[in-house]
């Protein structure tokens, strides 16, 4: 079929999987891997599946191409400090290892492609094709991956593989099936809003209208049937010493030479673009329910109201549909240009200080613009940025200090099996963390809230010492020596914390009847009138869906208390709640959009597709994750232990 694709085939080009290497070498993997030689050459085997080995060249196109996929989602913003965080490195590795099992769970299945199948992707790309759609024959095609780093034999493997892949998915969705009910459950979670204000009714108010003296016996009682409560999680303890940057760096000086010469090399960083700072009001016809044509009568309405000298914060607050901005006045700040879309641009950089501009027609409706302030672009000379490139320059020469004597403490800890001997010779403070459980807020006794060393420490075997750890007190090198299982504490232990949760208890039932006593008095005229007599502040929700509730959503997700939200409308007052902390809520309803059955209809078939889609994903990903991990308990996945010391290395920079 080869042969065939040299002579010529007509057809169209996708591109995506060619055009993903057409980037610039990515600056964060070779600057944190192959400029220092660290894991070796292009074919330095990193790992091995199924017996096969994996190489360097491999991962660094992977890194490659998230990098560039990132780079072009975030554009001008995207650094190297974002490739840290969207964990780059290693979602490259894990993205081959995923691949490769894929691949061997499609051939377990029986599932291939034929020759006859990667001849016809291939000629599917234009690139390949001439204008009259005949192959632009072998040797321009060979070129042509020669020049993005491809030989022809890998492209056509990975062409081949990629419809490997495709098949197996498509076997998934295949498999998805949705009966009506079921996704119009899915299209009310997706789509039916609500937005409420709501008092709280807070239990530990109440405690001191407790009467109950609650005696050892009901105590007991309590402690017995929520036993679970008091168990303590699995908690360790480490041993640990710090290197503060401030500390290892505070002799740090910085030359003259050395601030001109960053100046020079960073120039575009202390240049500041013309920048204009403006109010807004927003009419939506989506959000104000209205026609665009209604909603541009308003626009202009307003607008004639402020040439007449109406309050601009005023309308705004009043009439302006942007919920960031209309409480600030239409406040947006100062903006440079391409921040905003386009028409909303052009008129306000076209403005003077405190003119208002007529109704602005955009994507999310009409604008009347008023511009408070402009700054004229310019550079800032050496002498106004001296001090501030000085404090960088200090900062980073401090921090690759403090990392580097972290590291020598590293190797002489690991080589002595110790902390305490590596300190002691080193004649170094070593820290003892105490018992801690691994939380993302973790409170660890020396470097307070460390989530992430503590999330470290519960991933090391006893005894093993850590590479250095960025922490806000400096690069941590620790060695994981106690662990601690769960247990109950016997009863007298927590005596009063279970007096405690009694008392709480009663007044959550005194809580309850106060909030029903609340809820017979309002309407929803009066809500806040009435909240304010019986001092309960007023607190907002914002217009929410089913499925955006999440973990910081004042209901617990998926509760009943969550479906009984969202059964009442607009103007109602609901039945007292029982929020995600024990507390009772009352809510009045400000806004609601309810099913709409003609609208569910007319988006099923889209709505299908795209719930199958995800699900098969979903499906498709918990495959990998269950045979990836049988895969490596067979010893069919093995990964070079310098490389995986090499990612965790880079993740705690």
């Amino acid at each position: 079929m080869l042969k065939k694709m040299r002579e010529g085939t007509k057809s169209i080009f996708a591109g995506a999987l060619l055009w993903a290497v057409i980037i610039a070498l990515s600056v964060y993997v070779f600057v944190n891997w192959g400029a220092k030689g660290q894991i070796g050459t292009p074919t330095s085997v990193i790992a091995w599946f199924d017996g096969n080995e994996i190489q360097f060249q491999e991962y660094v196109r992977k890194a490659r191409d998230l990098e560039d996929y990132y780079r072009r989602m975030y554009g001008k913003a995207w650094s190297s400090q974002l490739a840290k965080a969207f964990r780059i490195q290693r979602r490259a590795f894990d993205s081959i290892i995923n691949r490769r099992v894929e691949l061997y769970h499609a051939k377990q299945m029986g599932i291939s492609a034929s020759k006859e199948e990667v001849a016809k992707r291939i000629l599917s790309y234009p690139v390949f094709v001439d204008k009259n759609g005949n192959f632009i024959g072998f040797d321009k095609y060979k070129r042509y991956l020669n020049a993005y780093g491809y030989r022809v034999s890998d492209f056509e493997r990975g062409v081949k593989e990629d419809i490997i892949i495709e098949k197996l998915e498509n076997l998934y969705r295949e498999s998805v099936q949705f009966s009506v009910d079921e996704l119009r459950d899915i299209y009310e979670k997706q789509n039916v809003s609500i937005a409420f204000d709501y008092a709280v009714f807070n239990p530990k108010n109440y405690v001191n209208k407790v009467k109950v003296n609650f005696t050892d016996e009901q105590m007991k009682k309590y402690y017995e049937n929520h036993k679970d409560k008091y168990k303590t999680p699995l908690m360790r303890r480490i041993k640990f010493v710090v290197f503060n940057p401030f500390v290892v760096g505070a002799n740090v000086k910085i030359s003259d030479a050395e601030i001109k010469d960053y100046y020079e090399k960073n120039k575009d960083k202390y240049t500041q673009e013309e920048q204009v700072r403006a109010k807004h009001i927003l009419i939506s016809s989506s959000a104000k329910k209205i026609s665009d044509a209604e909603a541009k009568k308003l626009a202009e309405k307003i607008y004639n109201q402020l040439k007449k000298g109406a309050d601009f914060d005023k309308l705004a607050k009043k009439y302006s549909d942007d919920p960031g901005t209309k409480n600030k006045g239409g406040d947006l700040g100062f903006f440079p240009k391409g921040r905003m879309v386009k028409p909303f641009e052009d008129a306000a950089f076209s403005l003077k200080v405190g003119q208002i501009s007529k109704p602005v027609k955009t994507r999310y409706g009409y604008h009347i613009i008023k511009v408070t302030g402009k700054k004229k672009a310019k550079t800032f000379t050496l002498d106004e940025v001296k001090e501030e490139i000085k404090s960088i320059l200090k900062a980073k020469r401090t921090q690759d200090l403090a990392n580097q004597k972290a590291k020598e403490f590293e190797e002489l800890a690991k080589k002595y099996k110790s902390i305490e001997k590596a300190a002691k010779e080193m004649k170094i403070k070593v820290n003892d963390s105490g018992f801690f459980e691994n939380s993302p807020s973790a409170n660890i006794k020396g470097l307070g809230t460390a989530g992430f060393v503590a999330n470290y420490v519960f991933s090391m075997k006893k005894n093993e010492i850590s590479n250095p750890l960025r922490t806000a007190e400096g690069f941590v090198v620790c060695q994981m020596v106690e662990e601690k299982k769960p247990e109950t504490p016997a009863f007298d232990q927590v005596k009063d914390k279970v007096l405690e949760d009694l008392k709480i208890e009663e007044a959550r039932k005194i809580a309850l009847k106060e909030a029903e006593k609340f809820r017979a008095k309002v309407t929803y005229k009066n809500f806040d009138k009435v909240a304010k007599k019986n001092k309960l502040s007023i607190r907002k929700q914002r217009k929410i869906t089913m499925e955006q509730v999440n973990s910081a959503f004042i209901l617990k997700p998926a509760s009943d208390e969550v479906k009984k939200l969202f059964k009442y409308d607009k103007d109602q007052i609901t039945e007292p709640l029982l929020d995600k902390n024990g507390n009772y809520i009352v809510c009045k309803i400000t806004e609601k959009v309810n099913f709409d059955q003609k609208k569910f209809m007319k988006e099923l078939p889209s709505l299908r597709e795209r719930i199958r889609n995800e699900e098969a994903m979903k499906l498709v990903t918990s495959m990998v994750a269950n045979l990836r991990k049988k895969l490596t308990e067979e010893g069919k996945i093995e990964v070079r232990p310098e490389f995986l010391q090499r990612l965790r290395e880079a993740e705690s920079k």
